[in-house]
């Protein structure tokens, strides 16, 4: 942190640390956010995940379902063991 303080203060701009939210507050801000009721879409969209790794190799499958069609989308990547 003290790096950034330096580095900000060069341009004249001072670090101020956010306080700690109480929990209450967070607590609250949740009831509000719940308690507005929103129209939803009867077209909902679903997604889909799922991943793994191994020592071989790691890859990942979504599928993306609307209520039209379903999609799904597959990716791979190689692990490389940094030592």
């Amino acid at each position: 942190m003290v790096k950034w303080a330096v580095e900000l203060s060069e341009h004249g701009i001072e670090y101020r640390p956010r306080p700690a939210i109480k929990a209450q507050a967070l607590a609250d801000f949740m009831v509000e956010l719940i308690d507005e009721e929103k129209e939803t879409s009867q077209l909902l969209w679903k997604l889909f995940v799922d991943g793994s790794s191994t020592s071989q190799g790691s890859g990942a499958g979504v599928i993306l379902e609307t209520p039209r069609e379903r999609k799904s989308v597959c990716a791979e990547a190689q692990l490389q063991r940094i030592q």
